[in-house]
């Protein structure tokens, strides 16, 4: 037998690459291949920056000792197996982990790997488990849109939401307008979403073309310039206005059919308005 190290915290976590996936990775332990014959060692809150976990090959034979340093005390730890309490240790008691002499044999129906299930429980469907980046999360909305009919924000959030994204009404608008995606109007007289230039490329030729579908207001208060837009079409028109880098304006907030733009002078509200409303009627 090797003494390999004393752990001081909550716990210790002893897993086979099939369980590692579980209360092994939720405590910071590594993702191993089944394929890896091995047993994991992880702890839980350790009370050291040096604690990690470790693996071992699978015919290792592990014992973990309760400390006798400690002051003894009665039912110092105990042993649990997938969450069921199995044996109550004090200190000097020791618990002995092996492999067992019998394989167990699994019928997979599905044939998926390993990585395949991993890549859906930590990607996209588990985008808040990795802290998903706004880059992510607007590929995955061009996704959605080209793959299926996206009516409004409130059905884009919702798709969002079940698959694990942290979206909010402001965020989804705000994805929209810098996607320069927009409304068109179906056959059948929908209108739904879909995948435009990049908000910071295309031509002044494609602006227009968005600016002419949707346009049908402007009024200024101030430096507030107030755009009114066929129902629907305001976060297309927004994307557009934002694309275009006019001079002095400062960011748009777009509704349904209802587009708020902040301008740094009354004047250059003046002289957006006017470059807006050429655009739109010629």
């Amino acid at each position: 037998d090797v003494y390999m190290t004393t752990y001081k915290g909550d716990c210790v976590i002893v897993s086979t690459p099939t369980g590692s996936t579980g209360y092994n990775l939720s405590a910071g332990g590594p993702v191993c291949d089944p394929a890896l014959y091995s047993i994991i060692i992880t702890p839980i809150c350790p009370h050291s920056l040096t604690a990690r976990s470790v693996i071992l090959p699978a015919d290792a034979k592990i014992t973990i000792k309760v400390d006798v340093s400690k002051k003894t005390q009665e039912n110092e730890a105990v042993v649990s197996i997938d969450g069921e309490m199995i044996s109550e240790l004090s200190a000097g008691g020791y618990v002995e982990i092996k492999k067992s002499d019998i394989d167990t044999k699994i019928i997979k129906f599905k044939r998926t790997s390993f990585m395949q299930i991993i890549s859906e429980k930590l990607g996209k469907k588990g985008a808040q488990c990795r802290g998903i980046g706004m880059k992510d999360r607007r590929e995955r909305i061009v996704e959605l849109i080209n793959e299926k009919r996206v009516e409004t924000q409130e059905e884009l959030a919702a798709i969002l939401s079940a698959e694990g994204y942290k979206v909010t009404q402001a965020t989804i608008s705000r994805d929209i307008r810098r996607l320069g995606i927009r409304k068109v109007v179906s056959a059948e007289g929908r209108q739904y979403y879909v995948a435009g230039d990049n908000t910071r490329s295309g031509s002044i030729d494609n602006y227009a073309r968005i600016l002419k579908e949707g346009f049908r207001s402007a009024d200024t208060a101030g430096n507030i310039l107030v755009i009114r837009t066929l129902s629907g079409l305001a976060s297309g028109v927004a994307a557009a206005l934002d694309a275009m880098d006019l001079e002095g304006l400062v960011g748009t907030i777009a509704g349904d059919d209802t587009i708020m733009i902040a301008i740094k002078t009354p004047q250059e509200a003046e002289n957006i308005k006017k470059i807006i409303e050429g655009i739109a009627r010629k």
